[in-house]
């Protein structure tokens, strides 16, 4: 392995899934549109997604931090969809690691996902009042409003509508939503264009639902149900794979597993940068910072970070190194490098270590 420099730029890992978008991540880094679908590009050292050095493509990133004895405890990710994104939520450390439950990874997956461009997400169930009122509005079936009034009454339903099919329900339900007009009835005509029978359907009418304006984020914590619907964000996260589907995807929907980690209390607030540096609010794997036209020194870090362009041009100096990144760039900072400055007349994000 060559020597490495004091910061690295990084080659991420494209993921084509098919919900992902042709021109999105390319429109991002000024490049003509792709052939396929361009879902995911990973930054980190999680194997599914082999992170490389721009400089020297045969090292990863894995490689590289390993070098430096040092550990990157998140993944990276610019995401671009053009299609929904399954209904979804992940396990907490203690479930991931429970041999019964069959996790890939050990790690627990938080995630914070922030716009770059308007983004349309359901997240979380809304407060139980509100959840009555839509699901009388939306006209779900009896059965399922009777069991918001039980405890557990959000579990009892995700276990009532992933036992049966509802075929008549979920008919039902999409015609009446082609009587309204509001975000909510057309994200659910548009989900049911690609899912027109899934039952996962009437969840929907019971989750919190945004479109989130760019630097606007959402944290949420393990078991948080989820999926994210269009638009182009980034994505930080704790280092694992792990996901358990609930709709709206042709890959296997576990109910038993989905019920044993859901967490139906939590729903996600709405996070809105304040400042031209703005920390959003994260858990204990990873912090994350928007610096918009301005610039800040950073440092001395627990562990590398990670810097990304979104827009402009972002320069980092760092242990007498300059670096300029463009849009859709992203560099590792090792720890051993210290204290470093960003200055961006546009828009770049910092991902670092709690220093706690």
């Amino acid at each position: 392995m060559p020597n490495l420099g004091p910061v690295e730029l990084l080659s991420g890992f494209v993921q084509h899934y098919h919900w992902g978008s042709t021109h999105a991540l390319a429109a991002l880094e000024n490049r003509p549109p792709a052939s396929t679908p361009e879902a995911e590009k990973w930054f980190g050292t999680h194997p599914a997604g082999p992170t490389a050095l721009e400089a020297d493509p045969a090292t990863t990133l894995a490689d590289a931090v390993a070098q430096a004895n040092e550990t990157l405890p998140y993944l990276v990710k610019l995401l671009a969809a053009d299609q929904p994104l399954s209904l979804q939520t992940h396990p907490n450390a203690t479930q991931a690691a429970d041999p019964a439950l069959n996790f890939s990874d050990p790690q627990a997956k938080p995630e914070i996902v922030c716009a770059l461009t308007p983004f349309e997400v359901l997240c979380g169930f809304r407060p139980l009042n509100q959840a009555q009122k839509n699901a009388a509005d939306y006209e779900l079936p009896h059965k399922l409003q009777n069991l918001l009034t039980q405890p557990d009454g959000y579990k009892a339903i995700v276990a009532a509508v992933l036992a049966n099919t509802w075929e008549t329900e979920t008919a039902a339900l999409i015609a009446h939503c082609r009587q309204r007009t509001e975000p909510l009835a057309k994200a659910i005509l548009d989900l049911a264009a690609f899912y027109p029978t899934d039952p996962a359907l009437l969840l929907v009418p019971l989750l919190e639902h945004h479109i989130l304006q760019p630097g606007q984020a959402l944290y949420l914590s393990p078991g948080v149900l989820h999926a994210y619907l269009g638009g182009l964000a980034l994505e930080v996260m704790g280092p694992s794979d792990n996901v358990v589907r609930a709709g709206f995807t042709s890959k296997k929907v576990d109910p038993t597993t989905l019920l044993a980690i859901i967490e139906t209390d939590e729903a996600p607030q709405i996070q809105n940068p304040a400042s031209p540096v703005h920390q959003y609010q994260t858990g204990k794997t990873f912090t994350l910072q928007r610096l918009q036209q301005t610039e800040l020194t950073i440092g001395p870090q627990r562990r590398g970070d990670l810097v990304v362009a979104a827009f402009g041009t972002t320069t980092l100096t760092a242990n007498g190194q300059q670096l300029a990144l463009t849009a859709g760039n992203v560099a590792w900072v090792p720890q051993s490098d210290g204290p470093y400055h960003l200055t961006t007349d546009g828009e770049a994000f910092q991902v670092s270590s709690p220093t706690g």
